[in-house]
């Protein structure tokens, strides 16, 4: 089976939608090791839905069930001297996986940055994703050639220890 198969749409969160939507993402912090904390997954999710530089993306199927999401928030590239969107979550729930929401995610995900006059589109994934990385590479991304590095924000002590993400 596949989307084509499923009666899935992708469109932008909608406020009927944010319960549910916050369940999902709940589920996605929970899926990198948080622990499960629907009132902050809410919180969040109605935040940001509130503002002007990030979009979220929700996949539907039968028009009342969101089985999968992508955040695209805002940014720019200096270089290009444009604005730009960075993916920065793409989930789908554990038991719609592998029947191409994620691509669909993806797609519409490109069109809204074509829409939105974003010069790009960027995400980064952990080193070993390498299912991700092929879906990506099979869509028509490339990796950047930058090395991505993180800050960690709230150290305990006073030195500062940069970490790399994964």
């Amino acid at each position: 089976m596949n989307t084509s198969e499923l009666n899935l749409n992708i469109r932008k969160l909608e406020t009927d939608f944010i319960g549910d939507f916050s369940l999902l993402m709940d589920a996605y912090r929970m899926f990198y090791g948080r622990p499960s904390n629907i009132a902050q997954s809410t919180s969040y999710v109605r935040t940001l839905f509130e503002k002007d530089t990030v979009v979220f993306l929700m996949a539907v199927l039968n028009d009342t069930e969101v089985i999968g999401f992508c955040t695209l928030f805002q940014s720019y590239s200096s270089v290009k001297a444009s604005p730009i969107y960075i993916l920065n979550d793409l989930y789908v729930s554990e038991n719609h996986r592998r029947y191409g929401c994620g691509a669909q995610l993806l797609r519409a995900a490109a069109r809204q940055a074509t829409s939105d006059g974003m010069a790009f589109l960027k995400l980064e994934t952990a080193k070993d994703n390498d299912i991700a990385q092929k879906a990506y590479r099979q869509l028509g991304w490339k990796p950047s050639g930058f090395v991505p590095y993180a800050f960690e924000i709230g150290n305990t002590d006073d030195t500062p220890h940069p970490q790399t993400t994964s």
